[in-house]
């Protein structure tokens, strides 16, 4: 393995020259990776209610009205989803692309994720070389938490707010070389606002504290502070003017009252945890979660061993360093203090903490000052932890699995287009009680059929004289046999009927 001091270690000293010569054919094969840990098997999984059918109803009924300032929930003002509508205008994009489903839903997310690896790849080749690059888009491969649930792979905001967080980030990290990344940075703090509203805010204090701690500050004159918010408030004016014809200062009444003073005082909807909640999800509880707390120990290792390259001025790196530092700490710190604690807030610290992993193995690797044995152990772990659990994302694709319900709108709308847009009513147990309508089955009523989701159940639609639909399960067809008698059974399997009046 050329164990050994200074430069008799030719092997990882041949891997470091392959990799700056070979780099593109390797970064397209990895980004082959994250492409396919994307997008593959995206439609299969059963749709998620709350937030992800949620958004999906949005952008669908932005698609349908025309109207893409208010965002509706079954064609009426959506007050409990009080973000900004960027994200919906990517679902909705996602929607005209790939068609109005399952795949379509998730798929501006999924992209959103193979923009952020990629553009994270090219900053990290041009500042740390060609291995750290390849290593710390392996790093992003196994980011498991992420993959599993509420991002990559699901039809929510998370993942183009985490696109924007980023891009906000590298933007901050290039203004000491390039100081008109200053704007850039403020106009992508704008897009994650516009994405996931104020949990953006943890990009100022970042923003701030990097500006404080690297002298950037002390540089800043009238002009470019000027121009830095014009950066970010022109944006979110023209958004905050649009949305203001519609529906004057409710929308932002609701904004400001329930979605950032009251989710920051108390736990909204039940969602109080402990103190350590984020520490505990992201590297102690689960084995999922190794993947992390095995990319903050390469990180502390690597701080350690180069700490007098961090803390010198060449190149940057002690700038760097702090911007890095900032980006993961910042945003764990907030959401700890903050009373509503959910395992997705803080998904954006993740990415400098992969990043830096990646940085830190690529230089021990490419060090010549390393003895062989500590470059073959650094490779060694840092390549099995990304080969384990890249792997261990493919499972968890794997297993994703649908559900024959919500499989069942599809088929009765393939089996008997002819009765789409009607009224539809549900004969069964939703999530607020019977022929109650989830998001989850409002949002699949509307997308298989165009229908006008009613609550009421059964006897509601025995009563309707407009056009109506409704499903039933088989329990309570036979419990309303007589009454439905006389009806069209449009469509039916072994478990629910599709019934047309």
């Amino acid at each position: 393995m050329g164990v050994g001091t200074g430069s008799a270690c030719p092997v990882w000293d041949r891997l470091t020259e392959i990799t700056e010569k070979y780099y593109r054919f390797f970064l397209i094969a990895e980004m082959g990776l994250v492409i396919f840990l994307c997008f593959y098997r995206l439609g299969v999984q059963y749709v998620v209610s709350w937030d992800e059918a949620r958004f999906g109803v949005n952008a669908y009924e932005m698609l349908k009205s025309g109207n893409f300032l208010m965002n509706t929930f079954r064609y009426e003002p959506d007050y409990w989803n009080l973000k900004p509508p960027l994200s919906m205008y990517g679902t909705a994009l996602s929607f005209a692309v790939f068609g109005v489903g399952k795949f379509g839903l998730r798929a501006f997310s999924a992209l959103s994720y193979v923009v952020l690896c990629l553009v994270s790849a090219l900053f990290v080749r041009r500042r740390f070389g060609a291995l750290a690059s390849l290593f710390a888009v392996g790093f992003l491969c196994a980011n498991n938490a992420c993959f599993s649930f509420h991002m990559i792979r699901s039809g929510d905001a998370d993942s183009l707010y985490v696109l924007f967080f980023t891009l906000s980030m590298l933007c901050m990290l290039m203004i000491p070389e390039r100081p008109g990344m200053l704007y850039g940075a403020g106009f992508f703090f704008a897009c994650a606002f516009l994405t996931k509203s104020w949990h953006a805010g943890t990009i100022v204090g970042i923003g701030f504290l990097y500006l404080l701690l690297t002298g950037e500050l002390r540089r800043m004159t009238g002009k470019r502070w000027g121009l830095f918010l014009l950066s970010f408030l022109l944006p979110i004016g023209i958004w905050a003017g649009l949305r203001y014809t519609q529906d004057g200062v409710e929308f932002f009444r609701e904004m400001i009252v329930y979605e950032l003073l009251t989710s920051s005082q108390e736990a909204i909807e039940n969602h109080a945890q402990e103190f350590l909640f984020y520490i505990n999800n992201y590297f102690l509880d689960t084995w999922r979660q190794y993947s992390y707390l095995a990319a903050l120990l390469i990180c502390g290792a690597g701080a350690l061993w180069y700490r007098r390259q961090i803390a010198g001025k060449e190149h940057g790196r002690r700038s760097q360093a702090i911007g890095i530092a900032l980006w993961f700490v910042i945003p764990l710190l907030f959401f700890t203090l903050a009373a509503t604690k959910l395992v997705w807030y803080a998904y954006a610290s993740l990415i400098p903490l992969l990043l830096a992993a990646g940085i830190f193995a690529g230089r021990a690797v490419s060090d010549r000052g390393l003895p062989g044995w500590a470059r073959t152990a650094v490779f060694a772990v840092a390549a099995g932890v990304i080969c384990v659990y890249a792997w261990k994302n493919v499972e968890t694709i794997q297993s994703v699995y649908p559900n024959d319900f919500h499989d069942f709108f599809q088929e009765a709308d393939e089996a008997a287009p002819q009765y789409g847009e009607r009224h539809i009513y549900l004969g069964g147990d939703g999530e607020f009680g019977y022929g109650n309508w989830s998001q989850d089955t409002s949002f699949l009523a509307e997308i298989y059929g165009d229908h006008v989701c009613i609550d009421g159940g059964v006897e509601a639609f025995l009563a309707d004289e407009e056009p109506s639909v409704l499903i039933v399960n088989r329990d309570y067809y036979e419990a309303f046999r007589e009454q439905l008698s006389g009806y069209t059974i449009a469509y039916q399997n072994e478990k629910y009927y599709y019934i047309a009046n």
